[in-house]
């Protein structure tokens, strides 16, 4: 007959150590504690950030500096370009293309997704904070209908 576990009430065969699977946290033997304080250790190891010294020690290069950046270096220009280029197409579109809507355009909705697409400007919808949280909670049917209104509206002079 197998052995049950050492836990109290547990008729569970013993996996390791007098105990079964569910009850080794019950275990005291140092080999256990020792291997549960490592795994700790690991989980909880602070993450480094990268000081502005040795940042300039490696010419501004976060990769050689030993942080692991958002971006690859390529779309970290991207989004730079993106940044300067939206700033200058809200002042053009200066009011939320949400129909009815005459709020200032805060945000630029990209009506196919960022990346590849991020500095396609035919994409980008101008829209207001409420309006473009409602733009992501819509259905794709409605955000296909607003993108049709956008399209129809877009060509007459914005007043």
């Amino acid at each position: 007959m197998a052995k049950t576990c050492l836990c109290e009430g547990c008729n569970l065969t013993v996996w390791s150590n007098g105990y079964c699977k569910w009850h080794q946290s019950l275990r005291t033997d140092t080999k256990w504690i020792n291997a549960q304080a490592k795994k700790k250790e690991k989980i909880h190891k602070p993450i480094a950030k990268v000081s502005a010294k040795k940042l300039a020690q490696h010419n501004g290069n976060i990769w050689e500096a030993g942080q692991i950046a958002k971006f690859s270096p390529k779309y970290a220009k991207e989004v730079a370009q993106y940044n300067k280029r939206v700033k200058i197409w809200k002042l053009e579109k200066p009011r939320c293309a949400y129909p009815g809507c005459r709020c200032a355009t805060e945000d630029c909705h990209h009506q196919i997704g960022r990346g590849a697409n991020l500095l396609d400007e035919r994409f980008w919808m101008p829209l207001c904070r409420k309006h473009h949280d409602l733009c992501k909670k819509l259905a794709k049917d409605d955000l296909v209908a607003l993108k049709l209104i956008y399209l129809r509206s877009a060509k007459k002079p914005d007043i």
